[in-house]
This record gives structure tokens, C-alpha cells and sequence, in this order.
């Protein structure tokens, strides 16, 4: 399976993803596979690859692993809250539900199945602040494992 494929299917399953917020169910007000930082609306995923690197798995065959960045991004211009300090921290609570959502699918066998290839997940994540876009970001890192066959 190709990675735009994997991407595509990736996409696909965020799109319909939903969790419970504030006693209201909610899910990502949009889902990109391109490198698009500057939404409004809170939240939003961004899906890209990074890399790939290959090598020899036996004289037939080579392993390819892509590495695919799972961006959970929240506008704190755009959020509710009276202070800044308030805005901040309604888009933590928001990054931090959908990720603790996506780390519960992503898991599960059901979800490679629906994305369509085996992938490593370890529940690691890394968080930064843009201020030139005004945007919260968590990054989840998924590592695609292939197997190509020489042949």
C-alpha cells in the first residue's frame, strides 16, 4: 500500500473521529494532509510524512519505514476565554482530550485495519507554541513499517 493511501485512510479516520468535551461531544473541525497551521476553528489536525529510509530485510526483499506526524492543533486566538492565560488553557484541555482519544484508537487492531497498514505508535508527544500563527500544536509520531518485495 502506498503512503498516500496510508495518509488518505488516515485522514479519513480522524475526520470521523469524536470525544466527549464539557459534556458535549465534539471532534476535529477540520483535518488536513498538508501543512496548513493558519485555521480559526478549534480543533484541528494536521497529517504529513516526514522520511522514509530504507533497508535490506534479506536479499529479497528491503523495509521501508515513513515516519508520519500526526499534528492535534488548537487556534488560542480564536478560543473562548476572557484572558489570555484562559484561552491558553481552553486549548490545552482541548489538545489534551483529543489526544487522550487518539492515543485510545490508535492502539487498537481495529484502527491499523481501518488505516490499512501496521504502524508503530509509542504514546510519546511533543507540544509547541507558534506564535506567528497563534496555534497550540501536539505532534504524535506513527512509524509505517513496509515490506517490498524485490521480485
Amino acid at each position: 500500500m502506498s503512503i498516500a493511501t496510508v495518509i488518505s485512510n488516515l485522514v479519513t479516520f480522524l475526520d470521523g473521529l469524536s470525544w466527549t468535551i464539557d459534556s458535549k461531544t465534539t471532534g476535529f473541525a477540520e483535518v488536513f494532509d498538508y501543512p496548513n497551521f493558519n485555521h480559526g476553528d478549534n480543533p484541528f489536525c494536521v497529517v504529513m510524512d516526514e522520511m522514509g529510509m530504507a533497508e535490506t530485510a534479506t536479499n529479497m526483499d528491503t523495509q521501508i519505514t515513513t515516519t508520519i506526524n500526526v499534528y492535534i492543533c488548537a487556534n488560542y486566538g480564536a478560543a473562548d476565554g476572557q484572558t489570555d492565560d484562559d484561552k491558553m488553557s481552553n486549548c490545552y484541555l482541548r489538545i489534551r482530550t483529543a489526544y487522550d482519544k487518539l492515543k485510545q484508537e490508535l492502539i487498537k487492531n481495529t484502527t491499523r485495519n481501518t488505516i490499512g497498514v501496521d504502524y508503530i505508535f509509542d504514546g510519546s508527544y511533543s507540544d509547541d507554541v507558534n506564535s506567528d500563527f497563534n496555534i497550540i500544536r501536539r505532534r504524535i509520531t506513527l512509524k509505517v513499517k513496509e515490506l517490498v518485495s524485490r521480485l
